[in-house]
């Protein structure tokens, strides 16, 4: 789930993280009939909202301790009860849904997801990782049907070319929510060995028709785009953060420090500190790998020195 919403370049993932665990585990679960916080802990997470409302009860008397325990003792052991019922018919509607699989059919001009493996990139400078790389894209149209299992797409980028791919990795394109989950492939697709570098299929058919796609054949929409304005601005698109990570430092004429940022499109640039306000995470890392790389821990501020800290507005000399 993580990596539908981490940018191109992988450097937010620790921004929606928390969030993603939260939504994770308070979400329901058809397999358990209930959320797994739920069944954790027997109760629904609280929430700002039931907090606000926490102190319309009646006030407990010292006397109800001891009842209200034994009432929470029982309704722990019945949520386990159930979940452990729930648990077993949800296997065996798994079993069920995998003996009676539709068989899936396109029609030409249909829309459709296009699942890529994950492609370690040739510049050393992408520091991408699998886990966090996201990998179907589209949308792609069926040019046509070429086999039982195999179907043509148009690519974008080459109007003039058709490859083909098997119907495991097209899932319907119903609009961008309905992008599908990494999870979501067929066995034979899954990797085997969990380096970046190579891919292995667990279950190689041998399916002569299955194309893999250069990254030139992907659509522009899986990859952050360049936009150079007239009076000499850049713009990046569908990225998160035009900043992919800061690689070097200097100092200028008038004392002002400045970095080499490299930004989403591989190109770096010289950049002055005024004008890195809200990339500041990325100095901080930078200046701690510096740091490492000489034996010095990390720097480490603390929260009452942070006034202190800050970079005086004006200098006076005497």
């Amino acid at each position: 789930m993580l990596n539908m919403f981490v940018s191109s370049v992988q450097t937010d993932w620790d921004v929606y993280l928390p969030r993603m665990l939260f939504a994770y585990r308070a979400a329901y679960q058809s397999t358990m009939c209930d959320s797994p916080f739920f069944c954790l802990f027997g109760h629904d997470p609280v929430q700002p909202l039931d907090i606000v409302f926490a102190n319309q009860d009646p006030p407990w008397k010292s006397d109800d301790l001891p009842q209200w325990r034994r009432k929470q003792f029982a309704w722990f052991q019945e949520t386990r009860r159930l979940v452990e019922s729930h648990l077993i018919q949800g296997q065996n509607r798994s079993a069920t849904a995998t003996d009676e699989q539709k068989k899936v059919d396109f029609q030409p001009a249909d829309s459709v997801w296009l699942y890529q493996y994950f492609r370690k990139l040739t510049d050393e400078n992408q520091k991408r990782i699998k886990k966090l790389t996201y990998n179907w894209h589209g949308p792609y149209r069926i040019h046509s049907r070429q086999g039982e299992n195999t179907f043509r797409i148009y690519l974008p980028s080459h109007p003039d070319r058709a490859v083909p791919n098997n119907v495991d990795r097209l899932k319907k394109f119903q609009g961008y929510w309905s992008r599908p989950y990494d999870d979501d492939i067929p066995e034979r697709l899954l990797c085997r060995t969990p380096s970046d570098d190579d891919w292995s299929p667990a279950f190689d058919e041998g399916d002569p028709n299955d194309a893999l796609l250069a990254s030139e054949f992907l659509l522009e929409s899986s990859f952050g785009g360049r936009v150079q304005f007239p009076d000499g601005d850049l713009a990046y698109t569908n990225v998160e953060s035009p900043i992919s990570k800061v690689s070097d430092k200097r100092k200028r004429p008038n004392g002002e420090s400045e970095y080499l940022v490299e930004h989403a499109d591989g190109l770096c640039y010289w950049t002055p500190r005024s004008r890195l306000t809200l990339y500041v995470s990325f100095i901080t890392e930078y200046e701690n790998t510096v740091r490492a790389e000489k034996g010095l821990p990390s720097l480490r501020r603390s929260l009452c020195m942070a006034e202190v800290d800050t970079e005086p507005s004006e200098v006076f000399e005497f």
